[in-house]
């Protein structure tokens, strides 16, 4: 009894003494932290500084992400901040980002590995004339398109920087920006992009580019509730839309099926663990209460769809310009506060 009583004591000791080397460490480097919140518009932004204000080491934002891109080389280059920290804030609500202040290297297409340079260097050598040049050649605003509006600065701000001019038409096969295309086939009842291209569209018979395709696919899935893949709708959609599956960044895909408000049933658990089984796939409960499938590879989506709907899954929308995600709680069914 003596002896196991001693292994206890001894046990508890080392307990101990490793509490003590996490806790009687150097303390952390003194940081101040730079707070916005707006109530009226639902954003927070706290951003972590060092003391002196020249650095930048992190922070988080909701409601407003669009600084990310900017921000996150800062922190990770730890290069002195050539702008006060308050104008974090007050340059984050002056409306469209100039990208003035992006380096070459920056990604600013997480969906394709784009870098700004990328697009710069395609414009000023001739080869991207448009917006619909620099998807084609760069891929860049093929993927979700959440980056499209930074291209679109982007490419603007290179052509004016050559002199050339800068129209807002859609792309080269049409002289008319989105909205007033919009507009054109709300009041003449355009439903297929036959159509579209042979009432408004400079050549009759293009098949159109990466710019207007999608763009179109958007306009008449809004105005006439069709589907998107539909046979005439689904070469029109980009990337995600067209695969029910979201693109990576090594080029397979992520597949997630719908989950309601995050309830599922213990079949459909079961159905979602032998698809990721059998196609290898990384799995991910995401914050929108889903089960994300990570590294299905194109030509396997058929298959992996295939054996979704036929557990009763459909598509989670993670992909489409839609209503995504409703998260809730048990309810009174389980919850005791009712």
């Amino acid at each position: 009894p003596a002896r196991r009583g001693a292994g206890k004591k001894e046990g508890a000791t080392d307990q101990k003494d490793q509490v003590k080397k996490l806790t009687d460490g150097p303390a952390p480097p003194p940081v101040k932290a730079l707070t916005y919140k707006d109530p009226f518009n639902q954003v927070y932004k706290k951003y972590l500084f060092t003391t002196d204000g020249k650095y930048l080491l992190g922070g988080m934002m909701i409601g407003d992400t669009k600084d990310y891109v900017k921000l996150v080389p800062m922190v990770k280059n730890q290069k002195p901040l050539e702008v006060p920290p308050s104008e974090f804030i007050i340059g984050a609500s002056k409306g469209e980002d100039d990208a003035d202040d992006l380096a070459d290297d920056t990604q600013i297409c997480s969906c394709h590995n784009v870098l700004k340079g990328d697009v710069t260097r395609a414009v000023k050598d001739g080869t991207c004339k448009t917006i619909g040049d620099v998807k084609a050649c760069t891929k860049a605003g093929s993927g979700c398109g959440g980056c499209m509006p930074l291209v679109q600065t982007i490419f603007n701000k290179t052509m004016a920087s050559m002199g050339n001019e800068v129209k807002n038409y859609l792309c080269p096969h049409f002289d008319y920006s989105r909205a007033d295309l919009f507009n054109i086939i709300y009041v003449k009842q355009l439903k297929t992009f036959e159509e579209i291209m042979k009432q408004c569209g400079k050549d009759p018979e293009s098949l159109g580019c990466e710019a207007c395709k999608p763009t179109i696919g958007s306009i008449t899935a809004s105005l006439f509730n069709r589907h998107i893949l539909e046979k005439d709708y689904r070469g029109l959609q980009d990337t995600n839309d067209r695969f029910l599956a979201n693109i990576q960044r090594n080029g397979t895909f992520s597949v997630i099926p719908r989950v309601s408000a995050g309830e599922i049933t213990a079949d459909k658990l079961i159905i979602i663990g032998t698809v990721a089984k059998k196609f290898n796939l990384y799995c991910k409960i995401t914050g929108g209460q889903r089960i994300d499938m990570f590294g299905a590879r194109k030509q396997d989506l058929p298959a992996i769809w295939q054996e979704l709907i036929d557990g009763g899954m459909e598509s989670g929308h993670a992909y489409a310009k839609s209503l995504r995600t409703v998260k809730s709680c048990v309810g009174t069914t389980w919850c005791r506060y009712g």
